[in-house]
C-alpha cells in the first residue's frame, strides 16, 4: 500500500511542470502597494515606499495582531492573496516598539503635483485592526490625513490606476498602554491595481 501511494505521488510530481508549482510573472499579476507614513498629531507626511506584490484579483490586507499578556507584542500586515509582508512592527507595554518593515521610507524621491486630489468617499477608507485590542479616536479627520498625501504624484498615479481601490489605514501605536500620541503614526496603503 505504501509503495502504491509513493508511486502515485511520484507520477503526479513528474507530470507537473516547474511553472505549475511556482508563481511567476507569466502566471500572476504583479502590482505595487504604496505605503505612506504620516504623523498622528501633525498630519505631516513622513515618507513613502513601494512594494511589489503578487495579486491576481483585488487587493486586500490580512492582519495579524498579537499583543501578549506580557510587555511585548507585534503587528503584521500581509496582502491577502499571497501573504506578501506589508508591515511589521513591535509594540511595548511600558516602552516604545519599532517599525521593522517598511524600514526605509523616502521623502526626497517624491514629487508634488499642482492638482491635489479631492477626498475620496469615506467608504473607500478601511481601518485596519479596528477592534477592542486597538484604539482609534472616535473622530478621525480623514480630510487632514488625505491632505498630507493628496498632492503627491505617487498618490495621483495610484488613484488614477485604481480609482475605486480601498484606502487601507492603520494607526500604529508603539506603546501598548495609552502611550504618547506624539509617537503614533498613520500608515496608509494604496494599491495600483
Amino acid at each position: 500500500m505504501k509503495n502504491t501511494l509513493s508511486l502515485i505521488l511520484l507520477i503526479i510530481l513528474c507530470n507537473c511542470s516547474k511553472s505549475d508549482l511556482i508563481v511567476t510573472e507569466e502566471n500572476s499579476n504583479i502590482s505595487k502597494v504604496a505605503i505612506f507614513k504620516i504623523d498622528y498629531t501633525t498630519n505631516n507626511f513622513e515618507g513613502v515606499t513601494e512594494k511589489n506584490i503578487i495579486e491576481s484579483q483585488y487587493f486586500n490586507i490580512n492582519s495579524s495582531l498579537q499583543s501578549s499578556n506580557g510587555d511585548f507584542g507585534f503587528i503584521q500586515l500581509y496582502s491577502e492573496q499571497y501573504n506578501d509582508l506589508l508591515f511589521d512592527a513591535t509594540t511595548n507595554w511600558f516602552g516604545t516598539g519599532e517599525v521593522i518593515y517598511p524600514s526605509e521610507l523616502s521623502i526626497a524621491a517624491v514629487s508634488n503635483s499642482n492638482n491635489p486630489l479631492p477626498l475620496p468617499a469615506l467608504n473607500n477608507f478601511v481601518k485596519l485592526l479596528d477592534d477592542v485590542s486597538s484604539y482609534y479616536p472616535n473622530i478621525i479627520s480623514y480630510t487632514d490625513i488625505w491632505n498630507s498625501i493628496n498632492n503627491l504624484s505617487i498618490t495621483q498615479e495610484y488613484r488614477e490606476n485604481n480609482p475605486l481601490g480601498k484606502i487601507f489605514i492603520l494607526l500604529y501605536k508603539p506603546s501598548i498602554s495609552i502611550g504618547a500620541p506624539t509617537e503614533w503614526k498613520w500608515f496608509i496603503f494604496l494599491s495600483n491595481q
